[in-house]
């Protein structure tokens, strides 16, 4: 994934949390250990709107997992957007992520 790479688009209502496990940049560069998630709802004849961003450190270090969790979602379709790698949105820095996780159920959280 680069920066401004779009996930697949899901159905949510109130609660959505993404979860990174094992995750490099640029073969392993110790200055891009970072990625900055943004959450978005997806609005097809409008401007999409930014639930904000996550800064993910947790899941380059081993088998390791990163997660953001939003709430207060309002019924729509979302997606996450990669805004930045290793503190910047250059599209040149690859990020690669091992799994990624979405769950939408605040009942395990």
């Amino acid at each position: 994934m680069r920066a401004g790479f779009q996930s697949s688009r899901w159905a949510d209502e109130s609660y959505s949390q993404i979860l990174f496990t094992n995750c490099d940049a640029n073969n392993g560069a110790t200055k891009y250990y970072s990625t900055d998630v943004d959450l978005r709802q997806d609005r097809p004849l409008a401007d999409d709107i930014s639930w904000g961003d996550k800064h993910y450190t947790a899941c380059f270090d081993g088998n390791a997992t990163s997660n953001g969790q939003w709430s207060g979602l309002s019924h729509g379709t979302y997606f996450f957007q990669i805004k930045k790698i290793g503190g910047h949105q250059n599209i040149d820095r690859i990020l690669g992520v091992k799994k990624t996780y979405v769950d939408t159920s605040k009942a395990d959280s």
